[in-house]
């Protein structure tokens, strides 16, 4: 099988290839800085930078927006839920598993209310789809847990 025209892979031991990378060093496709992996050896991609230059990223200042905290630490209501599900694991173990259910139900109650409430594009860690589809799938998951605490109470 033949290569297209102007197509050439480079491999480690080619010495047409100056500094050919490492099998390591492969990149699968066109990266910010404008490189590509043909093969082993990154190599220029057409209109962009030598291979192995770096893109150039500014440098975080008092006018940068993006905060530095880590981004698990900006998500608030993802932490939230998560307690409410630890919270409503313990109840069950401890109390009653009617009772962990509730607290299960209105942690998602409380979900929902948070993704109604809070602007767009939502609280991060549970904004997953349409903020309609949010809402309903919160609030009807909780009114079916809900249901089955009350059906099934000595589950």
């Amino acid at each position: 099988m033949s290569e297209p025209e102007g197509h050439r892979t480079a491999r480690p031991d080619d010495p047409e290839v100056p500094d050919a990378a490492d099998p390591e060093d492969e990149v699968d496709a066109v990266d910010g800085a404008g490189t590509m992996a043909v093969g082993w050896a990154p190599v220029r991609a057409p209109g962009g930078p030598a291979a192995g230059a770096r893109p150039h990223v500014p440098a975080q200042g008092a006018d940068d927006p993006t905060p530095s905290a880590p981004r698990s630490a900006r998500a608030p209501a993802l932490w939230l839920v998560l307690a409410g599900v630890a919270t409503s694991t313990v109840l069950t173990v401890v109390v009653d598993s009617a009772v962990g259910i509730g607290m299960l139900a209105a942690t998602l109650v409380a979900a929902g209310t948070a993704r109604a409430l809070l602007g767009d594009p939502g609280p991060e860690g549970i904004t997953i789809r349409s903020r309609g589809v949010d809402i309903f799938l919160y609030v009807s998951a909780a009114a079916a847990l809900l249901l089955l605490a009350l059906i099934a109470p000595d589950v």
